[in-house]
């Protein structure tokens, strides 16, 4: 870690106090250079230029129609909402809300919460900016009579918005106040949450924070195909390899940005790092064309030997949580995307605590086919949660 100020970003000069003792704690103890034990930071999240002043979470702003593609029978309607970040301030969050054809029961429609995979960091990317808006596995959903809520998640699709790439508190917030947006258009309590690649990890937050800030929720559980869960043994590669490099650089992009004590100068050589950061209104894919040199020469340090980047992959490492909320995980075991290794440490996890969990595996499937060759298998298991049936699991 680099022992000096480097480069501060204004929105971190209010937390000065808070960063001489995150640099001071990295630096030393004072006694004559003898380093100090190693303490973990405690991270500290920015003030968002664009918190309100009033409104709940899940509060809608704003509503306007949208396009769907044909197959999705329903009514499509782009919104901004309100959110949560990690630190409390209020923030605007943009999404989709789609509404069955079919008139909602009594007690309103099931909700079922889609959290999208990686897209990049900035405003461009954000779903809900492309129509005919789809969403692949959807349909039956849609027309068995539930309302799907799209989250962009915090910073995509709001100017001046950071989007918290990986921060698990902040995606799990969009997703959860996603799902009391859809009352909206007629949504009930009945909650189940879905996501693919980030968005499992988002989808997999929502669950582990619902018991305390979306107590109100009849929350049902969760499918999680192909995720992110172990943060550092999915970015860790991309110090090597151009496949995981974007996701990489979106999370040290995001996470310089998010947390007052994270310096982006500390991982990578800054005049890359500069350069880099007009990568910030890229949308994934991009980002590795914005690098001019071989990976191995970018990065300065090892991010594993950075006490802020090991206690950010700490927290934003999906857990159990204090809930039994039943799991679908999917995953294959050739995903050189994201490792599997992570999630079969969480189904271990998962089945330890008692959670009815199943897993479908895929020997030979990639991160692709961990999503679009289970779709049956997670609209069966998603509809049969808000049916109220018992959760299948193949724990022992």
């Amino acid at each position: 870690m680099t022992c000096g100020w480097g480069r501060l970003h204004p929105l971190r000069v209010a937390a000065l106090g808070l960063v001489v003792a995150a640099l001071a704690a990295a630096c030393g103890n004072g006694d004559g250079g003898k380093a100090a034990e190693p303490k973990r930071p405690s991270l500290t999240f920015y003030r968002p230029a664009t918190v309100l002043s009033s409104g709940a979470p899940g509060d809608v702003l704003s509503k306007e129609p949208i396009a769907l593609v044909p197959e999705l029978h329903g009514t499509g309607w782009k919104i901004t909402y309100v959110s949560t970040t990690p630190a409390g301030d209020r923030v605007p969050v943009s999404g989709v809300l789609i509404q069955p054809l079919t008139p909602a029961p009594s007690g309103g429609y099931p909700v079922v919460v889609w959290a999208h995979g990686t897209t990049g960091i900035g405003d461009e990317c954000a779903p809900s900016r492309y129509a005919p808006f789809n969403i692949s596995g959807a349909a039956p959903l849609l027309d068995q009579g539930d309302v799907i809520a799209a989250p962009d998640y915090e910073g995509l699709g709001i100017p001046d918005e950071i989007h918290p790439y990986l921060v698990g508190a902040a995606e799990g917030h969009n997703v959860l106040d996603a799902a009391r947006a859809a009352r909206v258009v007629g949504g009930g309590n009945v909650t189940v949450t879905w996501g693919w690649s980030q968005g499992g990890h988002a989808a997999l937050f929502a669950r582990q924070l619902q018991p305390t800030y979306a107590p109100e929720l009849d929350f049902r559980g969760t499918a999680a195909q192909a995720p992110v869960t172990d943060v550092g043994t999915f970015l860790l590669p991309g110090r090597t390899n151009p496949e995981v490099f974007p996701f990489t650089a979106e999370a040290i992009l995001a996470w310089s940005e998010v947390y007052h004590e994270a310096e982006l100068t500390d991982l990578v050589v800054v005049a890359d790092a500069e350069k880099a950061r007009l990568a910030q209104q890229a949308c994934t894919g991009d980002i590795i064309d914005n690098t001019t040199r071989p990976l191995d020469e970018i990065f300065r340090a090892d991010p594993q030997n950075s006490p802020t980047w090991k206690e950010a992959v700490r927290v934003n490492s999906v857990g159990v949580g204090d809930t039994t909320a039943p799991v679908l995980l999917t995953h294959g075991d050739a995903d050189t995307t994201v490792p599997i290794a992570g999630t079969l440490a969480l189904h271990d996890q998962l089945c330890a605590k008692r959670v009815p969990t199943r897993f479908i595996r895929q020997t030979t499937g990639d991160h692709g086919t961990a999503y679009y060759l289970t779709l049956n298998d997670v609209d069966a298991w998603i509809t049969d949660r808000i049916a109220g049936k018992p959760p299948p699991s193949d724990c022992p």
